[in-house]
């Protein structure tokens, strides 16, 4: 429900964020990782790097990451590659996409590749990749 509100989806024609949020935190709350991930999405989309909405996404991004979202994984190790609200670490970007990347997320996959394509970041990927098989 959360989501049709934040979004204007199915019988919603009109977004409402207000009560979306109300409800995906109601949710989140609850355990929902979906929703908490979601929080954590549409709190940081559309804002500019180091942002009070960016910052304030963070913690819910971590938590979603933490407790296995892929999406969420992949949009922090973008904060970890970029530095956005996290202080800039490859290592921990890479990690981040190797651990998505191995339950399938083509998107960690095709950034995780990006990052042994570069002779740069080529021995930080390969740690990451390391030590997420195990």
């Amino acid at each position: 429900i959360g989501q049709r509100f934040l979004l204007g989806e199915g019988w919603l024609s009109t977004p409402n964020k207000e009560r979306g949020v109300r409800w995906l935190q109601e949710a989140a709350d609850q355990g929902h990782v979906d929703a908490l991930a979601l929080l954590a999405l549409s709190a940081g989309n559309s804002t500019t790097k180091g942002s009070k909405a960016s910052r304030a996404a963070l913690p819910l991004l971590q938590a979603a990451a933490a407790k296995g979202h892929l999406a969420a994984q992949v949009a922090l190790g973008e904060a970890y590659d970029k530095g956005d609200g996290v202080t800039r670490d490859l290592g921990m970007a890479a990690s981040l996409w190797a651990t998505a990347a191995l339950q399938s997320s083509l998107e960690a996959r095709v950034r995780l590749g990006n990052y042994l394509a570069s002779p740069a970041r080529s021995a930080l990927a390969r740690a990451a990749i390391s030590a997420a098989v195990g």
